[in-house]
């Protein structure tokens, strides 16, 4: 037993309107806040799917478990393989005591990502473009 609209409403800590709307068709489940929404299936002890066989409306997103293990990726992580281009290991060998940062893995890694992912045309060329690159990168990397 679900009990009255006002109960709901305390236990799903949202507003008797909101409950009220969404029973009368007036305010439909696509329109209320992914966390609102979390909040009433969880007061109402339903899944998305019993919602959706309940009531007849479609549930445009699964309402995350208030409980229980995070849900991992959908996609596993996987290493991708980073290749400094020439022109950036000459600006970090000749410029890496000014800026520590630029022997940093991660940070070469953010820095090559233009030529290792949209190709060797894309991205700086040379070594001033990458050193002008890095500098106009930086404050980002930090």
């Amino acid at each position: 037993m679900v009990g009255s609209q006002e109960e709901l409403a305390a236990r799903a800590d949202v507003s008797q309107s909101l409950i009220s709307q969404i029973e009368r068709g007036v305010q439909l489940p696509t329109g209320v806040s992914m966390d609102r929404f979390a909040r009433l299936l969880e007061a109402l002890h339903w899944t998305p799917e019993q919602f959706a066989e309940a009531t007849g409306l479609e549930v445009p997103f699964v309402a995350p478990s208030r409980s229980g293990p995070p849900v991992p990726p959908v996609v596993p992580r996987r290493e991708t393989p980073v290749v400094i281009p020439p022109e950036l290991q000459q600006v970090i060998d000749d410029y890496g005591d000014t800026y520590p940062e630029l022997r940093d893995p991660t940070i070469q890694k953010i820095i090559a990502a233009p030529r290792n992912f949209g190709g060797p045309e894309n991205g700086p060329q040379t070594a001033q473009e990458w050193l002008e690159y890095f500098l106009l990168t930086r404050r980002y990397l930090r």
